[in-house]
């Protein structure tokens, strides 16, 4: 019996264990490695990322404060028109209440200039054919007796009249047509066409002042309508 087969059978054993481990170390160190290579090249590729995320959050910081920004100018713009709009709108009203009393005024005014002017001219239409009380160069005393007038005809109503005064008589005095005192009057028609012009001309005046405040309101409102759209 060979006394050292059973050590050398050991021996060869204890070679073949280990190269059996070697082999399993090899191939763990292998996979270990291809984990590794796998985990840097997706710690690389994470990596970019973050920094692209990163990239993305400060270009988001900066949209924020120039968001922050232009909102700050547009809230102070909004504040100026608001108050634009509302000083427009104030002076507006005020205007359009001057233009209404304006017109109301000018109207009144001219209304009134007309009646002055119907007025004078219908009392120099009347004036031209008036008569007076008494004409002394065309009228010749009357011819009377004892304080009586004459050919006053006994029995008549004249007559009755004078007989008993304190009775209703006949009224033999002014008629229409008739003289009743002094010359003619017949206004001053000189003087009156020069008036009657002069009423003309602040008549036609009150009415441009009408017309053209009635057309400064319409393009006034379509002024401030046009502000107020835009």
């Amino acid at each position: 019996v060979d006394p050292f087969g059973k050590v050398r059978k050991m021996i060869e054993n204890m070679i073949t264990r280990l190269m059996e481990e070697a082999n399993a170390d090899a191939q763990h160190e292998g996979f270990c490695d291809t984990e590794l290579g796998k985990s840097k090249v997706t710690r690389t590729k994470l990596s970019e990322e973050i920094d692209g995320l990163q990239a993305a959050v400060e270009d988001g910081k900066a949209t924020i404060t120039l968001l922050t920004e232009e909102t700050a100018t547009l809230t102070g713009e909004v504040a100026e028109l608001v108050k634009a709009m509302a000083e427009a709108s104030e002076m507006r009203e005020e205007e359009k209440a001057a233009n209404a009393k304006t017109i109301k005024d000018a109207k009144a005014a001219k209304a009134a200039v007309q009646a002055a002017i119907s007025v004078l001219q219908d009392f120099y239409k009347k004036a031209s054919t008036a008569t007076a009380l008494m004409q002394a160069q065309r009228a010749q005393p009357e011819d009377r007796q004892w304080g009586l007038k004459k050919d006053v005809k006994m029995g008549s109503e004249e007559w009755k009249s004078l007989a008993n005064p304190g009775s209703e008589g006949v009224d033999t005095g002014h008629k229409e047509g008739m003289q009743t005192f002094g010359d003619v009057y017949q206004g001053a028609q000189d003087e009156a066409g020069g008036v009657l012009a002069l009423l003309e001309v602040v008549e036609s005046d009150f009415g441009t002042l009408e017309a053209d405040t009635s057309v400064s309101e319409v393009e006034a409102q379509k002024t401030y309508e046009t502000f107020m759209a835009e």
